[in-house]
């Protein structure tokens, strides 16, 4: 997971291979009350990416975790380009309100 952010750039080389979803995240949830503007749709939160073995875990917004997913099934959840997401770094506490840009499934490095 590589995610776009002017304010933690030293985070912005990790796990940069393998790349499953690349989002933007203009704010972080904790700072602003946010309420969804799409409500039908489940936000995702990315707890942590293991690169290798290629699984994750995802909570809805009702409070659901899911644990050890292997990618393919997110996209099964039909995480989209233009859905919005909660994402958080793996050394980070604080969550953001993210949109996915685009879904990258290759191996190459990317310097965002």
């Amino acid at each position: 997971l590589k995610l776009n952010n002017n304010n933690h750039t030293s985070h912005s080389h990790n796990d940069a291979h393998s790349t499953a979803l690349v989002t933007t995240n203009p704010s972080a949830v904790i700072e602003h009350n946010f309420e969804p503007l799409h409500k039908q749709f489940d936000i995702v939160v990315i707890f942590r990416l293991k690169m290798d073995e290629q699984i994750c875990d995802v909570r809805t917004i009702k409070g659901k975790t899911l644990r050890n997913i292997p990618l393919k099934r997110i996209f099964q959840m039909n995480l989209d380009v233009g859905m919005h997401v909660e994402t958080r770094y793996k050394q980070e506490l604080v969550f953001y309100k993210s949109v996915i840009t685009h879904i990258n499934t290759t191996t190459e490095s990317e310097h965002l």
